[in-house]
């Protein structure tokens, strides 16, 4: 029993040794991402980068200027033992804007912060948001919101490319909802993305605040891709008409299959910034039956809008009789500006109704936009 009970002991410890895991090397910590931004509450916001490779790293952001933006110059940031970069900039306005790192001449967006600003060629800033006390109509308010959805479609005008609009459905969206909801089209700028009026626009928070205050009515809000052809390419001159035949043949079709929305002008509105805003105008004076409140934003207008459109500007009773309201605006500080004059001259030259909103020390920005579309969602459908 001795002798047995020895062997067992000594397979038990040799079983004991050999089955023994071997140490394994420490792996490094990971180094916790830094938080960028980070916004105080005095406006002072701190940006951070991890480059510990990096030799040179700043900062530069679209800050808010006297009646808009203005692209600041490239701020410095410095490195801590950790690698990491950053800068404290501010206080900053209470206010939505863009920003970009970068790293030894190469520019990035911030690799911490999910909320961005794509463009049409898909290149992205980033934003930040200083909130503003008490919030802003564009802040995220403790109200009731809506759903902003991504809807996928084939344009047949565009040989059955593969596009997407944005659909916002106010709180308490009824699909069953007995005559539809109005609809409301947003347009954007030259080179920006259809994601730039939720995204910098804020055009999703707008609408909700409004709604919570009842300054309103419930609508939907359409955000489509405003370049038919490739930003940038040498057939640009084809865009605004394809991209008018894509909203009207392929994209309002497409919403009518998958939302309720209400037949007629009467219930139908399109505003449009810069580039969208000349999109807008065009549709509204060729189309006046589609659409009955029109919004034309800081617009880049066409140079020969009398030869351009002679058929429709000769139509100022038909026109007029469609029309609910035709709203043009601009910032005097626009460079802009006396195109947009000009849009207004015309259109009083040939006895079209509308108003005209010279915006006092107004410039080409996001601020501006922001209010004409918290105007116009109070106006329209009433």
């Amino acid at each position: 029993m001795k002798a047995l009970l020895a062997l067992a002991a000594g397979c038990f410890c040799a079983f004991s040794q050999g089955s023994q895991p071997q140490q394994q090397p420490a792996r490094p910590r990971q180094a916790r991402p830094p938080v960028s931004p980070e916004v105080a509450a005095d406006g002072h916001v701190t940006f951070r980068l991890r480059a510990p490779q990096a030799k040179e790293v700043t900062l530069r952001g679209e800050w808010v200027a006297a009646g808009g933006i203005d692209v600041s110059p490239a701020v410095p940031m410095t490195r801590d033992e950790s690698g990491v970069w950053s800068v404290t900039v501010g206080p900053l306005p209470r206010e939505v804007m863009s920003y970009s790192f970068t790293i030894d001449g190469v520019t990035i967006a911030d690799p911490e912060n999910p909320q961005v600003k794509f463009a049409a060629h898909g290149a992205a800033q980033s934003l930040v948001v200083v909130p503003a006390d008490p919030p802003g109509m564009h802040d995220i308010r403790d109200v009731p919101h809506g759903a902003v959805q991504e809807n996928w479609y084939h344009s047949k005008t565009l040989g059955g490319e593969a596009r997407r609009f944005f659909v916002y459905t106010p709180p308490g969206y009824d699909a069953r909802l007995r005559g539809g909801y109005p609809v409301f089209v947003l347009l954007h700028g030259s080179g920006n993305a259809e994601t730039n009026w939720e995204a910098i626009g804020r055009a999703n928070f707008i609408l909700d605040n409004l709604l919570a205050e009842k300054r309103a009515k419930p609508m939907l809000l359409v955000m489509p891709f405003g370049h038919a052809v490739p930003f940038g390419s040498p057939d640009s001159g084809r865009n605004n008409g394809l991209f008018e035949q894509d909203l009207l043949n392929d994209i309002m079709p497409a919403l009518k299959e998958r939302y309720a929305v209400a037949a007629g002008g009467k219930d139908h509105a399109i505003a449009g910034l810069s580039m969208g805003g000349m999109q807008a105008l065009a549709m509204g004076l060729r189309h006046p039956d589609q659409f009955s409140w029109i919004g034309v934003f800081s617009p880049v207008t066409e140079p020969d809008i009398p030869q351009r459109y002679a058929e429709q500007l000769k139509q100022a009773s038909l026109i007029n009789k469609n029309l609910s309201l035709l709203w043009v605006g601009c910032g005097t500080l626009d460079n802009l500006f006396k195109r947009t004059q000009t849009v207004d001259e015309i259109l009083s030259q040939n006895g079209i109704h509308h108003e005209f909103h010279p915006a006092e020390g107004g410039r080409h920005s996001w601020i501006l936009w922001r209010a004409n579309l918290e105007e116009m969602a109070q106006r329209i459908f009433k």
